[in-house]
């Protein structure tokens, strides 16, 4: 399309969300895309964080160094995983009383953030259990 590639990756935004909602929405996990700039670890952490936060899974690495940065990204923290178990907890509490949708620390919580909070649970025993 004619467009300039810049550090920010605006340029890409749509076409990455189209991407990585296409692969959700079929079940997919979702890898994102390159950072050509191989000796900027910054950018490629920043890269990593944005598609993170997009849905996406994972990340192509064009480096071995850069496979470490990705896991670095992609590895649900401790911080986490503590507010994932927690909060996994108390909606099974409300579902045992009959409620779906409860307040938590604050945040409305319905069945999809649930089900994100027990993937990220999933994510990091399986993580452990690659060790």
């Amino acid at each position: 399309i004619g467009g300039r590639r810049t550090s920010e990756g605006r340029e890409v935004l749509y076409a990455r969300s189209r991407v990585v909602l296409a692969a959700r929405a079929g079940g997919l996990a979702a890898l994102d895309q390159v950072v050509i700039d191989i000796r900027d670890d910054e950018r490629f952490r920043r890269d990593a964080v944005e598609g993170r936060s997009l849905g996406y899974t994972g990340k192509m690495c064009l480096l071995p160094r850069q496979v470490a940065l990705a896991n670095e990204i992609f590895t649900p923290d401790r911080d986490e995983i503590d507010w994932s178990r927690r909060l996994v907890a108390a909606a099974e509490s409300a579902r045992a009383a009959g409620r779906g949708v409860i307040e938590f620390e604050g945040r409305m919580v319905d069945p999809p953030l649930v089900r994100r909070a027990r993937a990220v649970l999933d994510l990091a025993a399986r993580f452990d259990a690659s060790r």
